[in-house]
């Protein structure tokens, strides 16, 4: 096997099971190229209406996509739309990276601050 099939044969398992939020945006054309199910449950939608949207439209602020996509710095609490209506709360790490064949891409890990903000507003 591989080491780039073997990376993505355990990495992948992480990514399909992890209890924070993943997903990766294409720099270009700021669309979601991937994404886990917990990043679509925190949302309120399902993970195959995630592959392929706009970025800016899953935001609350458009501002926030430029400095998203182009900061390495993290983000907390990053307002999305949640498909339910409202809003959802996410802290962001995120990483910049070239794919081969995908171009430059921006990946995102995410945790759910949801609760924590509505305590606090």
């Amino acid at each position: 096997m591989s080491t780039a099939n073997l990376a993505s044969a355990i990495f992948g398992t992480w990514f399909d099971a992890s209890a924070n939020a993943a997903f990766a945006v294409d720099r270009a054309t700021q669309r979601v190229a991937c994404a886990n199910a917990r990043f679509a449950a925190i949302l309120g939608r399902k993970r195959g209406e995630l592959d392929g949207a706009s970025f800016p439209a899953l935001l609350r602020d458009s501002a926030d996509v430029r400095d998203l996509l182009k900061s390495s710095a993290p983000r907390d609490h990053v307002a999305f739309h949640h498909g339910g209506g409202g809003t959802a709360y996410l802290s962001l790490e995120l990483a910049s990276m070239a794919h081969l064949g995908r171009g430059e891409l921006v990946a995102f890990l995410g945790r759910d601050t949801t609760a924590v903000r509505r305590r606090r507003d």
